[in-house]
């Protein structure tokens, strides 16, 4: 599967090496944001994606 993204250098080089990378869900605003429907929304989505 190919999958088109913008990513920091450091993520290639995790793939190269790993050949998998797994974000950390704690650093992302979107999961916990104020609005809780927002985060009912994306959540959802977020998690389906993953």
């Amino acid at each position: 599967m190919k999958v088109w993204t913008i990513q920091p250098w450091s993520v290639w080089l995790q793939l190269k090496k790993h050949g998998v990378y797994y974000t950390n869900e704690n650093l992302s605003q979107l999961l916990h944001p104020r609005d809780h429907l927002l985060e009912d929304e994306f959540t959802k989505a977020y998690f389906w994606m993953a």
